[in-house]
Parts: structure tokens; sequence; C-alpha cells
């Protein structure tokens, strides 16, 4: 595991990509404890996916409760007819849903996506002479380092950047919103809800008002950087 202490979020790497105990703990520890008590001395409850493994352990904190709900989907064997008759694995679903795939994942792909397109354009829509100028630059550096903002793949810095703009921007409202889609809160917390992401058709408007060269780059980035 690796921090990146000048990110502008907290990064984490594991060789499997996985939630291990080791980078939830430094998550909870470095990062959501931090957040929670710069905001609010009350008690608070953190929901916890208990379906993953790396999410287990004895991470509670004064104050904070930690609650890991059941696995959405689980199976469950069913015997049909005799005492004797062979048992079948049943997938029973349960009574609540994963919050973020309520709306919130959709959302944060949709604007990251649209902002990803933006960025790109930004810099094909530079007069020559500032390409050849940022060019030379990168190539000084070392050559193709320097990301989207220099008609390139988007690194991993500028898909955190990204990434810290776009959650920035997310409504309260839908992430309320989700929770009691979720069936976490009474259907009764449900809100106004917000605009669904429009950023999608917006990506193709853009995309299309320029030549078929910079939009087939530009769909390369999209699929490259697709999560």
């Amino acid at each position: 595991m690796e921090v990146f202490s000048n990110f502008p979020v907290k990064y984490l790497t594991q060789d499997r990509a996985w939630l291990d105990r080791p980078t939830f703990g430094s998550w909870y520890s470095t990062v959501f404890v931090p957040f929670v008590r710069d905001r609010t001395s009350k008690q608070v409850i953190l929901l916890v996916d208990g379906e993953r493994p790396g999410h287990q352990g004895d991470f509670e904190d004064d104050g904070i409760r930690l609650v890991f709900l059941p696995p959405p989907v689980k199976s469950t064997k069913v015997a049909f007819g005799s005492a004797n008759a062979k048992a079948l694995n049943v997938d029973v679903k349960t009574w609540w849903s994963r919050p973020l795939q309520m709306g919130v994942v959709a959302a944060l792909k949709a604007e990251y996506k649209y902002l990803l397109v933006q960025s790109a354009l930004s810099y094909h829509n530079y007069p020559q002479e500032v390409k050849e100028a940022l060019k030379a630059g990168e190539q000084r550096g070392g050559g193709n380092i320097g990301g989207v903002h220099f008609g390139h793949a988007p690194t991993l810095l500028d898909a955190a950047r990204l990434l810290t703009q776009v959650w920035s921007q997310v409504p309260a409202d839908l992430l309320e919103n989700c929770f009691a889609r979720a069936n976490l809160v009474p259907p009764s917390k449900l809100l106004a809800a917000p605009s669904p992401p429009g950023a999608s058709q917006e990506q193709l408007e853009l995309v299309r008002s320029h030549s078929d060269n910079i939009a087939s780059k530009i769909e390369g980035m999209l699929i490259s950087s697709s999560f």
C-alpha cells in the first residue's frame, strides 16, 4: 500500500485492487474520522457494506459506531417437496440496496466524463502557437507527461482533480434521496428529485462540434478512462 500525500484526495493502492482491512482502516482513521470531527461532536453512525471482508474489524472510535449491513442478495438453500428432496440454492434479495447505486455513481460518472471532455477540448481550442509552446515544455519534461491539458489521455492526477471537483458538486438532495430509495431511511424522507445528469448528451454535442480527428481522440479518452 502506498500513500501519495500531494494528491487532492487520499490515494491508496492495493496490489489486487481490493478494499482490504489495511486500506479501509487507513481511510477510516485518516479521512473519515477527521472529516466527521471537523463538523460535529455528536454521535455518528457509519453504515458499512458487511459483504466486504476488508470492512470487518475493530475500527470504532469515540462517538462513532459502525453498523454492518447484510449483503443485498444472499444465497439460501431451499428444499422443495419431501424432506429428502435435494436442496437448491436460491438468491434472496434483502430489504436494502446500496445507496451509491441508487443514482450517486451514475451522476458521478456522467459529470466526470463531461468535465473530461471539456478539459480535452480546451487544449484543442488553443491557438497553434500555444499548443506548440505546451508541447515544447512537455518535451523538456520528458514527453507525453502533461495529461489531458496537453492533449493526451488523463493522468492519475487529472482523474483525481476531476473527481474532487465532481464530488464537491454532487447535490445533497441526491445523496438523501438515494438513502431513501435504498430503504435505509423512510420513503417520507424523499425530497423533490434533482434533475438527472444530462452530461452524456452534452458530451455528444461537444464532440460533434469538432473535427472527426479530435472527436476520435476524445472518444478514446472516454473509453480508456471509464470506471
